[in-house]
């Protein structure tokens, strides 16, 4: 099932690329594709696969689903408010001069596109931007120099801020980059339009005369253009000093609008401007989206690392090719060991050691946001764990607990510092509260001294997990670790540790040795002093004999 999944997968994004060949919106088919995949995976789930599991990773790809589409749908609602109010068209009125030449348009349309798309959505930005031109009557050839000049420009201004593109927006709630980091785009972004702006300018030499019109802009609907630039920067600064998601602001922002427009025009059918976005956009993010989360449920996301190696900010086509092949020899590798079984689960993988997870009850909830955050490679290993955790994760995360042992307090550190040191735990998730006394300190350093004896990973914390888990699912020697054919090295420490305990059981058995020989000895010399006291005592009675018969 994984390989027709994957085949549904490519069809999407193969209907996204052909959509003018046959004539279909892609936004029907990547909704298609995306929703099929999914209803697929949940008639023929993996082996194993609990239904709570299946709802929990449909529920993981439809939260950021929502986050993206209620984002989108209240950044265009502000938009389509505006618009259709034509306070857009008078902002545009007021910028551009009656009198101008057509390379003062060419920096001008630059300009306004770069700017207008760090806050509207892409569509949006190029339509009004290319209906402004289109009001100039322009000459074809000129005004495809001006259009090809919007398209770059919007896509330039969408790199700077959240609100101004999808992709950006995507990256930025899959935690990739903050928003300092994007702001600081915004300089080589303009710098790119502005030169593009020179190049396209060159042999465009004649004037224009731009007729103005005058668009009567009322004062709510001044109020309201107000609101939307505070709800741009409200997101940015909230995010940046609270940490306040961006949909969340947006979501306020629009309800806010709302409740401004009540009370100032009672009227007005505000929700109605809900239904002029447009929604064939967002289907199309929801499909693509559904189509995405498929590949990373199939652990096909896992297989690609970064492609700048060398962290140049770059990427060169070198990086590229060589992560294409890398990720290509993972995967032949994989299918060849059998390790990307993904309709395996974990207590079927009798060829694996066990895992150990283990936390403290303060760290418990990281741990289970940590095992989630995992769960593709857990699912594939033997885990061994406490009672109380085991049960969570067997509930909440659907996996299959292989060993489950005493708590830590009652033994449960004891035990499994004994499946570290016999070879059967190939590794430790042992989450430590730093700040809180615990009666079984001496269990808890005696099992991390365990791992440290036997060269055996251990982490200590979700970072280190982080760090641990990415070696297990990237890292060839890390990976064939995990195997019970294959035997845990030794430290160089435990090496000498035994060496020198060879030498002293040989010392001793020397010495041991040496000291038995000495008794013989002794005891063969006693026997020959006994034997000589006798049989002096025999002749010199005997002399006595003789004596007193003579």
């Amino acid at each position: 099932m994984s390989a027709v999944l994957l085949c549904l997968v490519a069809l999407g994004f193969v209907s996204i690329v052909v959509e003018d060949v046959v004539h279909i919106d892609k936004a029907k088919t990547t909704l298609f594709f995306g929703s099929l995949v999914w209803v697929l995976y949940f008639i023929s789930p993996p082996a194993g696969e609990t239904s709570e599991a299946l709802m929990l990773a449909l529920d993981d790809n439809l939260l950021d689903i929502a986050s993206l589409w209620l984002f989108l749908m209240a950044a265009m609602t502000f938009v389509a408010y505006l618009s259709s109010k034509g306070i857009i068209d008078g902002i545009v009125n007021r910028l551009i001069p009656e009198r101008m030449s057509e390379r003062q348009l060419m920096l001008l349309t630059g300009l306004f596109a770069f700017c207008f798309s760090s806050m509207a959505d892409n569509i949006t930005a190029t339509l009004v931007c290319i209906a402004i031109l289109l009001n100039l009557n322009l000459p074809t050839d000129k005004l495809l120099r001006y259009v090809v000049l919007v398209v770059f420009s919007v896509n330039a201004g969408g790199t700077a801020l959240i609100t101004g593109d999808v992709t950006t927006l995507m990256i930025f709630l899959a935690d990739k980059v903050e928003i300092p980091h994007l702001l600081l785009l915004s300089l080589p972004a303009f710098l790119a339009v502005a030169s593009l702006s020179l190049m396209l300018s060159r042999g465009l030499n004649g004037q224009l005369v731009l007729e103005k019109k005058e668009v009567h802009i009322n004062g709510g609907d001044k109020v309201v253009a107000g609101l939307f630039f505070a709800t741009i920067l409200s997101t940015i600064g909230g995010n940046i000093l609270f940490g306040i998601p961006p949909v969340l602001m947006f979501l306020f922002g629009l309800s806010l609008m709302f409740m401004v427009v009540q009370f100032l025009n009672r009227d007005e059918p505000t929700l109605e401007y809900i239904r002029k976005i447009e929604f064939d956009t967002l289907l199309f993010f929801l499909g693509v989206l559904l189509l995405v989360g498929m590949l990373k449920e199939l652990g096909m996301l896992a297989y690609f690392p970064a492609f700048d190696v060398d962290g140049s900010g770059t990427c060169s086509v070198d990086e590229m090719t060589n992560c294409i092949e890398n990720a290509s020899k993972k995967l032949e590798e994989n299918r060849l060991e059998g390790f990307m079984k993904g309709v395996v689960e974990a207590d079927e993988r009798q060829d694996t050691k066990l895992v150990a997870l283990v936390a403290h009850n303060n760290m418990k909830p990281s741990m289970m946001n940590f095992v989630a955050k995992h769960r593709d490679f857990f699912k594939t290993v033997q885990i061994t764990t406490t009672g109380s955790t085991g049960a969570a994760l067997e509930k909440k995360l659907g996996l299959k607990i292989a060993r489950k042992v005493a708590s830590g307090p009652l033994g449960g550190d004891q035990e499994i510092g004994a499946m570290i040191t016999t070879d059967d735990c190939g590794a430790a998730f042992f989450f430590i509260d730093p700040l809180s006394a615990h009666p079984h300190d001496a269990d808890i350093k005696a099992l991390t001294r365990i791992c440290e004896v036997h060269n055996c990973p251990c982490a200590t914390n979700p970072s280190s997990g982080d760090a641990l888990t990415h070696a297990f699912m990237t890292s060839r020697p890390h990976i064939d670790a995990l195997y019970k054919k294959v035997e845990r090295g030794e430290s160089d420490v435990v090496k000498k540790y035994k060496d020198d305990q060879k030498a002293v059981i040989s010392s001793v058995a020397k010495d041991a040795s040496q000291r038995q020989h000495g008794e013989q000895r002794v005891r063969q010399d006693l026997s020959v002093s006994g034997a000589c006291r006798v049989s002096t005592e025999i002749f010199l009675f005997r002399e006595f004999i003789c004596d007193f018969v003579l």
